[in-house]
Parts: C-alpha cells; structure tokens; sequence
C-alpha cells in the first residue's frame, strides 16, 4: 500500500490527472482521520493548483475534483466498522472552514479569474469553470458566511441560466436561510408555469442541512392537497429529504425516519413500486450507530403495520428489518 509521502508525491509530481487526482483523494479520506489541520503537503499541492488555475495552467474542472472532499456515502461504503454521520459532518465542516479561512485570497482570486460564464452555453469549458466555482463558493461560505453571502446574492441575481441560480439558492439555504428566503420566493415567480423547475425549488428546501428541511417536511406531510399520486412531487419532497442529513432524516432520535416512514404509507397507496425505490433509504442501517439502527428498524416496524400496502413496498420493509436484525 501507498504511504502518505507516496501519496503526497503523486499528488505533486504525476504526469497523469487521474493518478494525482486518486492519491488526492486517498490523502482526503486519511484526513477525516486525523484531528487538526489537513497535512501541510497536501495544502501546498492544492493551493499551488488554486493559482495555476488563474494562471491558467490547469483545468478547473480538475482542480475542482481535487478540493471536493469524498462525499459521506463513500466513506459509508468504505467504513469496516460502525460509521459515526456526526463525526463525518463536523470533520467536514472543520476542514472547509480551515480551507475558506486560510485560503480565502486565493479562493476569491478564482472567482475574479472565472466570472459566472455568460451566455450560458453547455461546453465542457463553461461546465468545469462552473463546478471550480461551486466548490469555491462552499468552501468560502463555510468559513464566512456574512461575507460569502453578498456573492451568492449576485451570482443569482445576475444568472441567465437555472444552474447559477440553483447554486446561489442551495448554498443559502444550507448557511442563510433568512438570506435565501426572498430569493426563493422570487424564484418561484420565476417560474410559476414551470413545474420542472419549481420540483428543484423543492428538492433544494427538502434537503437543505438546516432543520427547516424538516419543518418544510412535516408542512407537506399536513397539506391536504399535496398529490400523492405524481411520482415526481413526491421524490422532490422525500427523496430529497432523505439526502438532508443528520440534523434531519438521520437525526438521532429518530423523526426524520418516521416522518419518511409517513410518507412512505402514503404515497404506496398511489404507486407501490415507485414508492418501494424511495422506502429503500430506510434500509441502509449497514454500519451506522445503535441508536440510527434503533430508530431505522422503527420505522420500518411502524410502516409495516399500516394497511394497504403493496408487496413492493412490503419487500423493501421485510428485507430492511431483516438486514438491521443481523
């Protein structure tokens, strides 16, 4: 196996993308690891490839995989023993912040280098320039949110395109909901007679990382007149919100299993296979935490005791409570 100075000399001196990329990587999941700030080597690497973007010498699309840290179901997928989500969310929040924190010139001077491309075109170019700015933007709020969100106002205000707006509104809406919520509202104008668009509207409020994805839940869950029968207005609301993370669907005590677990009974009346993909989130308890795995198998149990289900759905829930009984 590669040590760390292997790594570290990839990183810095391979010829090829992909292998610097990989040993980048690698060295990532080493840090989730580790207390403190991230190697100094693997900074120097990183920040180096920050300039020789404005320079540039680099691909953005490239430096912005190398600065994207591996997502939590990877290192789920990874794990050989039980996977602490709470841990994960911090160690993930402490290193962007030391990142937007020491390196907030250099960051900035990205953005200064690659302005929101316009027009709007979708090129492999603009795509890449886009992506460097989105790991860029994140990186800095989590450091700064006062001064990042004068930034994230711009971007959406002077977009001519969904994705730079999507950005704006999914960064504000996990660090400054109170700064997002004019923007939401005038997006929705927007796009009144557009229900594609105003699905993302809610995936993004769905699963958002603050507790309001919750509350937006549990206010769909009360609403009459929420369409139980239209696969994709359910997805948007509760298959987003089983991406919202552990201060909501995976929140310890369990709710926000229930509160998808409600939903669930409720939308196999409409479409039992379509509702049997999304009921899988509540059986993925595979190296979690006692208490996750307590709140997951009653869940399950509750859902398993309503009536009217169909066997898609009752299958998913069968190999669930069997798989988190092992």
């Amino acid at each position: 196996p590669y040590t760390e100075a292997d790594l570290l000399a990839l990183a810095a001196h391979d010829t090829d993308d992909v292998n610097r990329l990989e040993a980048i990587e690698r060295l990532w999941l080493a840090t989730f690891n580790t207390p403190g700030a991230p190697a100094p080597a693997l900074l120097a690497v990183l920040k180096r490839n920050l300039q020789a973007v404005v320079t540039g010498q680099l691909d953005p699309a490239l430096v912005a995989e190398q600065l994207s840290l591996p997502t939590t179901e990877y290192r789920l997928q990874l794990a050989a023993a039980t996977f602490d989500l709470d841990a994960d969310d911090q160690r993930r929040t402490d290193i962007y912040q030391y990142l937007g924190a020491a390196w907030r010139d250099e960051l900035l001077a990205v953005l200064q280098h690659l302005p929101a491309p316009r027009p709007y075109a979708p090129t492999a170019a603009q795509i890449g320039q886009r992506r460097l700015r989105a790991v860029v933007l994140n990186i800095l709020i989590h450091a700064d949110v006062a001064g990042t969100v004068p930034l994230l106002v711009d971007l959406y205000q002077k977009a001519d395109n969904l994705t730079d707006r999507v950005l704006a509104l999914r960064l504000l809406l996990d660090h400054a909901p109170t700064a997002a919520a004019p923007l939401v509202a005038d997006f929705a104008t927007r796009n009144a007679t557009e229900p594609l668009n105003l699905d993302t509207l809610t995936v993004l409020k769905a699963s958002a990382t603050t507790t309001a994805a919750t509350a937006f839940v549990q206010a769909q869950l009360a609403d009459p007149q929420f369409d139980w029968a239209r696969v994709r207005s359910v997805r948007s609301t509760f298959g987003a919100y089983a991406m919202s993370g552990v201060h909501n669907f995976h929140r310890r005590d369990g709710e926000g299993y229930q509160l998808f677990a409600q939903a669930v009974a409720l939308a196999a009346l409409k479409n039992d296979k379509a509702t049997a993909r999304m009921a899988k989130a509540l059986t993925e308890a595979h190296k979690l935490d006692a208490d996750r795995v307590a709140g997951l198998r009653a869940a399950l149990t509750w859902l398993g005791q309503q009536p009217n289900l169909g066997p898609a759905v009752r299958e998913v829930i069968q190999l669930g409570l069997a798989a988190e009984n092992k």
